[in-house]
């Protein structure tokens, strides 16, 4: 009989170990498993973090990118006004030259080419603004991927 006991409290033994392996097993999985979902959620949230600083950097190279068009813009209506002063300044000296007369004591030759290389310049300053206008919206258009072309009703 104590024999019987002796095998039926071994094999007791070996079920409960057997048992509780099981169960370590199943704790280590579950274990595991929450390890996993907290890892990926913790990429997931970083991911978002990452995306967020990526979209607040790209809205404000957007705006960078317009304010440079406002300026541009800007300065190609300054240099336009520039312009049409070198071109009234040129017809008022060609008319006082026309009638003999010169202006600030210069003689009438030497103050009409100083009026025309007022206006050459008036003119380069224009062309060059324009190209800074026109590559200023080639930046914007590139970032936000639209075409090469300005807006409607632009220029």
């Amino acid at each position: 009989m104590a024999y019987t006991v002796s095998v039926l409290l071994d094999d007791a033994d070996a079920r409960i170990k057997h048992g509780m392996t099981a169960i370590m097993d199943f704790i280590l999985e579950q274990q595991t498993a929450w390890y996993t979902l907290l890892s990926a959620d913790l990429t997931w949230q970083m991911s978002e973090k990452s995306y967020s600083i990526e979209e607040d950097q790209l809205v404000l190279d957007a705006c960078q990118k317009y304010w440079d068009i406002l300026k541009a813009e800007e300065k190609v209506v300054v240099d336009e006004r520039r312009l049409q002063q070198a071109q009234q300044a040129l017809d008022k000296t060609q008319a006082l030259v026309r009638v003999g007369l010169s202006i600030s004591g210069m003689m009438p030759e030497l103050a009409l080419r100083n009026a025309e290389v007022v206006l050459a310049k008036a003119s380069t300053g224009l062309v060059t603004v324009q190209s800074e206008l026109d590559s200023a919206y080639e930046a914007l258009n590139q970032l936000i991927g639209c075409g090469a072309a300005r807006p409607p009703g632009s220029g």
